[in-house]
């Protein structure tokens, strides 16, 4: 088990370099770190669900003040009294990158697949304690808990419960999310080559964006690249150059310096949020005292990391939550 302390929580900054405007073909994000793989089942990391979110789809999603539920891949769902049995009714006008349609199906084969004791899986926990997942036809699936979980439906929109293609999966086996990925988002997963970058092709039948998104149809970008920049002064001349279009990824030492920069935009989205944290493996005898872990705790200065090592581009942490 880990315990969470908080250290801050950072703000999620997009900037803009000056050609970003121009770009209508191909949009180069730079980051500084890849992911493991691209399985939402297997990876746990922020890298990987940056590009997930973009190739796959959730049930449902979290609207932009981060608290209310909204159709997904569910265009509506109705939980039972006892909150045991959630009935998700599924949109008939979804399909795959490769054309094939989207069906209750995928979404059994994606849990099931899963939580299955022998699959190295992890964050298998969001999904509650499950009974079953069951196709009641086409579009319509029944999942069905154990004990009540309040927040299933703010899991089912987070990049672990991005909707995969079983048999793409069964396929593949560990090659799925590496070589190749089949989803059903705005864009399609097209090459990745580990530590240098990840190639999306846009998903020109892609209709079903979210109910608060701008643009239901199809992305107007026709690729996106996310390219690996691991240097920071590196990735910092990138975008001002216009060699990169858009990072979140910028080091907080930069900040003035690049919205100084005439033609950069900095985005800073007031509802979003990224927490710094450490993890304390309680199960070593070293952290298994109570007292220890609230003396670590006592001890670290969070206002202090905010403004030091972010350069007061982050706010102090009090929790994890």
């Amino acid at each position: 088990m880990f315990k969470p302390l908080a250290l801050g929580v950072a703000l999620s900054t997009a900037l803009l370099a000056p050609a970003f405007a121009q770009t209508a073909g191909t949009i180069t994000i730079l980051r500084s770190s890849d992911a493991d793989r691209y399985d939402p089942q297997r990876s746990p990391t922020l890298a990987a669900a940056e590009i997930l979110y973009m190739v796959g789809d959730t049930l449902v999603t979290v609207d932009r003040d981060l608290k209310t539920i909204r159709p997904g891949l569910a265009e509506s769902w109705e939980v039972s009294p006892d909150g045991l049995l959630y009935t998700f009714r599924l949109r008939k006008d979804v399909t795959f990158c490769d054309g094939k349609p989207f069906t209750a199906k995928a979404v059994v084969g994606t849990v099931e697949r899963w939580l299955n004791p022998d699959f190295p899986g992890v964050s298998k926990w969001k999904a509650g304690e499950v009974e079953s997942v069951k196709a009641v036809d086409d579009y319509t699936v029944e999942y069905r808990l154990k004990q009540p979980y309040s927040e299933l439906l703010y899991q089912t929109a987070q990049f672990n419960f991005v909707i995969i293609d079983p048999e793409q999966a069964a396929a593949l086996k560990d090659d799925f999310g590496v070589t190749a990925f089949n989803g059903t988002g705005p864009f399609c997963f097209q090459s990745w080559q580990p530590r240098t970058e990840t190639v999306l092709k846009r998903h020109d039948a892609y209709k079903w964006g979210p109910v608060f998104s701008a643009t239901q149809g199809p992305a107007k970008a026709e690729s996106v690249v996310w390219k690996i920049v691991p240097e920071d002064a590196t990735l910092v001349a990138a975008l001002q150059t216009g060699e990169g279009d858009a990072s979140y990824a910028v080091p907080s030492w930069a900040m003035d310096q690049l919205t100084a920069t005439p033609g950069i935009q900095k985005l800073n989205p007031d509802q979003a949020f990224r927490t710094h944290y450490l993890g304390m493996k309680i199960t070593r005898p070293q952290l298994a005292d109570k007292r220890v872990r609230e003396a670590i705790s006592l001890a670290i200065d969070q206002s202090a990391i905010a403004d030091t090592i972010f350069f007061g581009e982050a706010d102090a942490a009090t929790s994890y939550f």
